[in-house]
């Protein structure tokens, strides 16, 4: 049996990224997993059952700005280094921000990390992006559907894929998830259908 691989979550601290390290961990599917994210595991808000997680022998933690080349050395180095796969869960998903928060929390995010995902001889590099960067319309988008992104999220993030061009030699794969949602989801639609479902919905936006 090959050995299990060491992986690095960029950004697994959000909502996606505490149910991929609670899958993986459950499994048994790694032999390390590094977490590096802006946010303390302390002030994140992580349920009883994801701080066991968090606290499990395979999985270690960085805290780092991933959007610095001045330090993302020390992350894809960090408890030994020698990542096999890199996921990117970084970025800014809050809608109505700054464009310098996008470029810097998505475009660069990206840049910065694939080039090191290169460096580091990382055998794959994952980005996570949005289904948002297609064109809006009735019919059910596929891979092969023409991008026209409609947020100033998926402007970025669209943007970041193609940073992932210019890294020479990188072996990435993108993923465009629609809508994420799920138990312990306490910033998305979660809380609006909890609402909705409770009698307690209130109008967000009026067009």
């Amino acid at each position: 049996m090959s050995e299990k691989p060491r992986v690095l979550i960029l950004g697994g601290v959000g909502f996606i990224g505490r149910n991929l390290v609670s899958y993986l961990v459950k499994n048994s599917l790694c032999s390390k997993i590094c977490v590096a994210d802006k946010m303390l595991i302390q002030t994140a808000g992580l349920s009883e059952e994801e701080s066991k997680i968090f606290a499990h022998e395979t999985v270690t933690f960085k805290q780092a700005n991933v959007a610095r080349e001045a330090t993302i050395d020390k992350v894809f180095e960090h408890d030994g280094g020698k990542y096999k796969y890199v996921i990117n869960l970084a970025a800014a998903t809050k809608y109505s921000q700054p464009e310098e928060a996008y470029q810097e929390n998505i475009v660069q995010v990206t840049a910065t990390c694939a080039k090191a995902a290169k460096k580091y001889g990382c055998s794959r590099f994952v980005e996570v992006s949005t289904a948002q960067v297609y064109e809006p319309g009735k019919k059910p988008s596929n891979e092969g559907s023409k991008t026209k992104p409609w947020t100033g999220v998926a402007r970025a993030s669209l943007e970041a894929e193609n940073k992932l061009k210019e890294v020479k030699g990188l072996n990435y794969v993108i993923v465009r998830p629609a809508t994420v949602y799920g138990p312990g989801d306490t910033l998305g639609i979660s809380i609006t259908l909890r609402r909705y479902l409770l009698n307690t919905f209130y109008v967000i936006f009026d067009f």
